[in-house]
């Protein structure tokens, strides 16, 4: 004879796997919420750190400005060619 499951243990069984999958929910989200806050962070930092002036073809060159004037984080040089 094999063992018959009562609904009693069935109905455990549901509510612990219904515990486990909210309990996951949760932590992912708070942990989604962690990383957002923490790049937001990371972003304002960079933003207040100082610029880090290269010697860039002895003054003959130029960074790229994305359209809020923030140099690109690169910090490659391009050489300006200069006209005779």
């Amino acid at each position: 004879m094999s063992p018959v499951l009562s609904d009693d243990s069935g109905a455990r069984y549901t509510d612990q796997l219904v515990g486990c999958l909210v309990l996951i929910l949760c932590v992912s989200i708070s942990l989604g919420v962690y990383i957002v806050r923490l790049n937001a962070q990371i972003d304002s930092q960079r933003e207040l750190a100082p610029v880090r002036l290269l010697e860039c073809g002895q003054g003959r060159g130029a960074f790229i400005v994305d359209p809020r004037g923030h140099r690109s984080s690169s910090d490659n040089c391009y050489l300006v060619d200069e006209d005779d």
